[in-house]
């Protein structure tokens, strides 16, 4: 434990600057290797959220530094769709009262932007976070799943339903079709908000995993069907997005679109492919995962509150 995290009444809030993102990033990995044995956390997630087109880093993010200009905590809002917000703090001050600073902090830059909610995300075994939720009056709202499959062979190939042919994706030419297909095949969801092209652009296409060969598109004549929107992430391939639009449910193509994935990572020599999932999908999502060899590996839960100003 870092010996600065001893005296939490020396820690003082301040607006985060962009100097602060490798001291923020260092905390996130801690709490993941303490949680779950290795990283799931880097510097280009802080900065992705930091740089967003209307993010003001001067007043949606804060850091909680000590005399000498150690960062002890952090908490900042996402702003991309639905707004949520992230809270970090060094391990010896995760009980104390220096995360409840922190999330007020959010808190009151949420109200001042309007929100109706705002919401944190915890794994169901982050006691301090989920305690720090509670005692602040969040509700847990939903749940999700991180599944995963061992890649230990190649997988059975993909079983395109009748008319539907699988397409590679050209960034110059298929993003707005893309686009368009995600907001089709998510429109309901929970959580969903619309997002503009740009905007959309911007969140899959605009970090530093983008690769253009690991989307893929199912074509049904001049229709996209479907799509996966997969990254390599090291050892791990991750499918961020498995979409199937309403007229072509039904029929195989989710499976067909993710046994794709599963084959293009075999290729690559990657070990493990993962994705999340809601654990309440009306469309039978869990299903489909399991059935394809995928199991949980852990749990997340979304609570939800209206932001109070402070006093």
């Amino acid at each position: 434990m870092d010996p600065r995290a001893s005296d939490p009444a020396a820690a003082v809030l301040r607006a985060a600057t962009l100097a602060d993102v490798p001291a923020v990033t260092a905390l996130a990995v801690a709490e993941n290797v303490e949680e779950f044995g290795a990283p799931d956390f880097e510097a280009d997630d802080v900065l992705h959220a930091w740089r967003a087109p209307g993010f003001d880093l001067a007043r949606d993010a804060a850091v909680a530094v000590d005399a000498e200009g150690g960062v002890l905590g952090a908490a900042w809002l996402q702003i991309a769709g639905d707004l949520t917000g992230e809270v970090l703090a060094a391990p010896g001050l995760r009980g104390g009262g220096l995360p409840a600073e922190l999330l007020g902090r959010i808190e009151a830059r949420a109200a001042a932007r309007g929100a109706r909610a705002l919401r944190l995300w915890s794994s169901a075994g982050a006691a301090w976070r989920l305690a720090l939720l509670a005692r602040a009056g969040y509700a847990v709202v939903r749940s999700f799943r991180r599944m995963e499959l061992v890649l230990d062979g190649p997988p059975p190939p993909p079983a395109w339903p009748a008319g539907i042919v699988p397409a590679l994706f050209d960034p110059g030419r298929d993003l707005p079709a893309a686009h368009a297909a995600f907001e089709e095949a998510f429109a309901g969801h929970f959580g969903f908000s619309p997002m503009p092209l740009e905007a959309w652009r911007r969140e899959m296409a605009g970090v530093a995993r983008f690769d253009p060969s690991l989307w893929l598109l199912a074509r049904d004549g001049a229709e996209i069907a479907g799509l996966a929107i997969a990254y390599d992430q090291d050892d791990l391939g991750w499918v961020r997005v498995l979409a199937v639009r309403p007229a072509w449910r039904g029929r195989g193509l989710g499976r067909a679109l993710l046994q794709a994935c599963f084959g293009r990572f075999v290729a690559r020599g990657r070990a493990r492919v993962g994705l999340g999932v809601d654990a309440d999908n009306a469309h039978g999502a869990v299903r489909l995962y399991e059935a394809a060899g995928m199991r949980a590996t852990r749990t997340y839960l979304c609570h939800e509150r209206a932001p109070r100003a402070r006093a």
